[in-house]
Order: structure tokens, then sequence, then C-alpha cells
């Protein structure tokens, strides 16, 4: 019996974006590796969709470094739920089907997705914001609320302790329809708290993607216009060198500091449950200090 099998050779990269973020720099990236992440995940999720296809699960995970002479290049990954949105070889989208059941990530999947509909290129770049969020850490402009630490080693800000509050609130959600009501607040900015995260002008681009429709080719040397707007606005300089260069294979996070992250994590709890505690009048701080004394 003749079996007939299909392969797809890829070039052996280096660990992903988040990965480095977390385990190799431990820290938040730079304002210049950020906005310089941001435009290389752009142009690659755009040379994807030149080509008919649609990546559907864009997230930190999918994207990661080249190895050697290619370490300044990020690489997409993982193309198991493509799918193609052209008809044959032309450039004709495909009719949306009237319903697809939800795939890909919850935290970084598009309201369409969410809603069970078909997605269309303008999904990958919605997916592209919530990962630019997620990634933009260094770009953070720190407005400390009541009950919120920020760990800081040498200097600089390794992670918003309360990303969920400043950040993408919906990333510890296990309710979709929660996700989805919150990503619909996001767009209509009525999550102010998230901007403290990036420039305030990324809602230039969120309003830009916002207004695409499912067959819209999106603007994609505009999208790449703006953010280099945004660099300019902001004195970010693009020609820095990468965070990782010379890093990448190489762990810097030593055992102190996981000791320091552990030590301010566990007073950062603390202090949130004394907050809520006269938030929501109940006593659950007392009983907890009494346990530890």
């Amino acid at each position: 019996m003749l079996i007939t099998l299909q392969f797809l050779v890829m070039t052996l990269v280096g660990s992903t974006i988040e990965d480095v973020r977390r385990n190799v720099l431990g820290r938040n990236y730079s304002k210049s590796t950020a906005m310089q992440l941001a435009q290389q995940t752009l142009e690659s999720i755009s040379d994807l969709h030149s080509i008919g296809y649609l990546h559907r699960d864009i997230k930190p995970q999918n994207f990661a470094i080249g190895l050697g002479e290619q370490e300044k290049i990020v690489f997409v990954l993982d193309f198991g739920i493509a799918r193609k949105y052209t008809v044959g070889k032309t450039k004709t989208v495909k009719a949306p089907r009237l319903y697809v059941k939800f795939i890909g990530t919850v935290r970084y999947a598009s309201r369409s997705c969410h809603k069970c509909m078909e997605q269309g290129r303008k999904d990958d770049l919605e997916a592209w914001i919530y990962m630019v969020w997620v990634q933009g850490g260094g770009l953070i402009v720190l407005k400390p609320s009541p009950g919120q630490l920020t760990f800081f080693v040498a200097g600089r800000a390794v992670f918003d302790l309360i990303d969920w509050e400043d950040g993408l609130q919906w990333k510890r959600l296990p309710d979709r329809k929660q996700v989805v009501h919150l990503k619909e607040k996001f767009f209509a900015f009525r999550l102010p708290k998230c901007y403290h995260i990036v420039p305030e002008e990324f809602k230039r681009i969120v309003t830009y993607v916002n207004k695409l429709s499912f067959s819209d080719e999106p603007d994609y040397r505009h999208l790449i216009h703006l953010l280099h707007s945004i660099a300019r606005a902001n004195d970010i300089d693009l020609e820095k060198q990468l965070d990782w260069i010379g890093r990448s294979g190489k762990c810097r996070i030593s055992e102190e500091s996981l000791l320091i992250f552990y030590l301010i994590y566990s007073i950062h709890i603390w202090v949130l449950l004394y907050h809520f505690k006269h938030e929501l009048k109940i006593d659950i701080v007392d009983p907890l200090v009494r346990q530890l004394t």
C-alpha cells in the first residue's frame, strides 16, 4: 500500500520571546527591544498573510529568536491551526463560515474567535495587539495604585506583580464570556489602566485594527509607520542592541534573585489582602497575621 506523507521542515531556532523575557533576562524588555519586537512580529504576520494564510494563534510562545548569526531575527512558529484564507492561488478571500468552534489561546484570542465567527487577517492583528501589551512591560509608566508593588533588581522593573490589574485584566479569568466582555471594553477604551503599560499613542493602532472588517486587507506599512511614530514621540531608539544579544544561551536568574522575588511577592500578597479587607469589609488579614506570628 502506497502511503503519502507530507513534511514541513523548519529552521532550528532558539527560545521563545516569552522564555527569553522570563528565564534569560529575568525582567521585562527595555523600551527599545519591546518596540523592535512589536515591529518584527508584525512583519512576520504580514509575510504569512501575503502567502494566503492566517496563523490564528498569535502569542509570545509562538515567536522565537534565531540562533547564531540570526540571533537578531524573530521567527513565527506553530502553524498547527493555521488556515488558508484565500481561494486557491488567487487573492480572493474565502466566504466566511457561519460557525467556527473556538480555537487558540483564551488570553490572546480575538473577539470574533470568542464569538465562534470566522477569523480574518484583522484577528491575527488583534491577537498581536494583546501580545504587544504583554511583551511591552518595558514600556510601563509606573503609577502605583493602592496595594501595588513592583519588583526591582539593579534599578530595573522586573514584572508588575499585579499585571492582572494594570495590564490585560482578563489574564487569569477562566470564563470566556467574561474575557470577551473585557476585550470589548479594551477596544472601546474603557479599560484605562491598560494604557499604563504602553505609550498612549498605541490607541491609534487599536483604533485602526478595530475598524477593519473580515475581508479587509490591513495596511501593514501604515501600522509600522505608526510604531515608528510612537518610538519618535517617546524618544525610543530602535537601533539599540536587542536585550538578549549575547545572552540567549544563559539563564540570568540567580537563586538569590528568585528568593528576593518570592519575598517581595509574599509581602505584595499581604498588602493586597489588607487592601481588600478595607474594600470588602471582611476580616481576612488579621487571622493571617496571627497565623504567621
